[in-house]
């Protein structure tokens, strides 16, 4: 094809898994500037649609939920972990239905803009913020314990799926809004001699 690899797409076709699609482009799409987030122009955001975190090579938006999933991110260093993270948890701090749990245990400034939107937070990996940690992950388990008690009590035709609805989280009488938690450089909690073992268990 004349072309360097980041510049062949191969998919399969959706339609017919028998048709394989090729396209090419002249230029090396990684050297475009980079794409800014919708998110920068929104008012609000409602977590239960697809979270806008990327663009492929060919411009078009990656988009992922963070409901009924858990989030691990890693790669080298320098290679934007961060930064993937915050843009979800932008996606959180725009949904007024969305309880948000940040902890910054490296301890730098690029959580701080989220705090006063956060129902708890922390920086550093100090003793104290490891307890502080250990407390809110506990009241957080305390909180899914509570609207487990909670839900059944509800007629069944409201709980049918089993599993949270809009519908429900938007009822500000049951009060069961996603609740959200980002932990940023875990391993400094999980490698910790006296709360690690206690941080894993309380996270899992």
């Amino acid at each position: 094809f004349g072309v360097g690899s980041s510049q062949l797409y191969v998919e399969i076709d959706a339609e017919n898994h028998g048709v394989v699609i090729i396209t090419g482009t002249r230029t090396n799409p990684w050297r475009r500037p980079p794409v800014r987030t919708p998110l920068l122009e929104m008012d609000d955001f409602s977590i239960w649609d697809p979270i806008p975190v990327a663009a492929d090579g060919r411009g078009r938006r990656i988009a992922v939920s963070l409901l009924f999933t858990g989030w691990l991110v890693g790669a080298l260093p320098r290679m934007g972990k961060t930064n993937f993270a915050r843009l979800l948890a932008a996606a959180c701090a725009l949904d007024p239905w969305c309880d948000l749990v940040v902890f910054d245990l490296k301890g730098a400034s690029d959580w701080t803009m989220f705090e006063p939107v956060c129902r708890a937070f922390g920086k550093g990996h100090s003793e104290q913020s490891l307890q502080h940690l250990l407390k809110v992950l506990n009241a957080v388990q305390k909180e899914i314990d509570k609207r487990a008690e909670r839900v059944s009590d509800l007629p069944v035709e409201r709980w049918s799926t089993g599993q949270l609805t809009r519908d429900l989280a938007l009822d500000a009488e049951l009060d069961l809004q996603p609740l959200i938690v980002f932990i940023d450089e875990v391993q400094w909690a999980f490698g910790d001699a006296k709360y690690g073992k206690k941080i894993v268990a309380a996270v899992e």
